[in-house]
């Protein structure tokens, strides 16, 4: 389930990529909508212990201009992601 529901926050339900979503790079007001589901999401995978999919979810936020006080928050959740062995 875990996957189906990442896949469908980022993938889109399976719609075309030309469908006219907004850009969240481009588009500053997408991409604050973006990275607060993204860090939801993130959070609840921590609180379930799945931390893989949780930084795979953060990474994604890695391609985005973040400001300053949205990288101290992905700083902050990045913390609670214990480091692969």
């Amino acid at each position: 389930m875990t996957v189906a529901v990442c896949a469908g926050l980022f993938g889109g339900c399976g719609k075309s990529s030309d469908a006219h979503a907004p850009d969240p790079i481009t588009q500053p007001e997408a991409q604050a909508g973006v990275f607060q589901r993204t860090c939801e999401r993130v959070n609840s995978l921590i609180a379930s212990k799945d931390f893989v999919q949780a930084q795979k979810t953060l990474d994604v936020l890695k391609g985005y201009k973040l400001t300053a006080e949205q990288q101290q928050l992905v700083n902050k959740i990045q913390a609670q992601i214990p480091k692969a062995n």
